[in-house]
């Protein structure tokens, strides 16, 4: 059976829990409710989000000697002499987990720094994947982590920005749409029928208002005031982001 896969991904606290909610109810397959992380108090919609590949992202950063808030730069992947071993423990649990899954998505933030090992994987199942960047104002995003985590806005900043350089460094040709975050919170419809359109899902007019009921904008607790100023990188970084928004490449 043809598999497609849905990659969600995104820096902390940028929409990819709620939109990894979204694409479930549009028929992307996640996991049972067991292999899923619930509600917590710094996401109390879910993060939707698989324990074990959450594990297991935090398995291969650890073998290069990392964690997933290191802002240093990725070593390269190909130089790696573990890249092999934790390649094929990525094909074998998504064949174990999503073998006979038309439709699948998974969500980690933490996937933006390890896209060779999941292209290499997907590529040697032969699944077709296509990818949804969510990007959210910095603004908003830095500020939500730093009070959530007890970091610096530098390192915040230093955060986002390899999260966003990595992601369109390695998708290449992947096809992807990216995705502003508040775009989606103040016209979910209109910018979740685009979504389903770019990813080539097909579904009708009710699942479009079922998912757009999910996102619960009270949640929604950070909103930027220009009182920051954000490093020239991150600026350009981002406003690059916003001018591919919604195109699919």
């Amino acid at each position: 059976m043809k598999s497609r896969a849905v990659a969600i991904l995104g820096m902390h606290r940028c929409g990819t829990s709620m939109t990894a909610r979204i694409v479930n109810l549009l028929g992307a397959y996640l996991g049972r409710e067991e292999d899923l992380m619930g509600p917590a108090l710094d996401n109390l919609a879910g993060f939707w989000e698989r324990w074990d590949l959450m594990e297991f992202h935090d398995k291969a950063l650890q073998s290069m000697g990392r964690t997933w808030d290191d802002p240093s730069p990725t070593p390269d992947w190909g130089a790696l002499p573990q890249a092999p071993n934790l390649e094929r423990e990525l094909i074998a649990k998504v064949e174990d987990v999503f073998t006979g899954r038309p439709l699948w998505a998974f969500k980690d933030p933490r996937a933006c720094l390890l896209l060779p090992l999941w292209k290499n994987a997907l590529s040697a199942l032969k699944v077709e994947c296509r990818a949804i960047v969510m990007v959210r104002n910095p603004v908003d995003a830095i500020g939500s982590l730093a009070r959530r985590n007890g970091y610096s806005r530098e390192k915040c900043c230093a955060l986002w920005e390899l999260h966003y350089q990595q992601v369109m460094h390695h998708l290449g040709e992947t096809p992807h749409v990216i995705v502003l975050f508040e775009e989606l919170c103040s016209a979910p419809a209109v910018q979740i029928e685009k979504l389903a359109s770019a990813l080539e899902i097909c579904v009708d007019e009710k699942a479009i208002a079922n998912a757009a009921r999910s996102i619960m904008p009270d949640l929604i607790h950070s909103h930027s005031r220009g009182k920051y100023r954000l490093p020239v990188q991150v600026e350009e970084t981002y406003e690059l982001l916003r001018k591919k928004a919604l195109r699919l490449k």
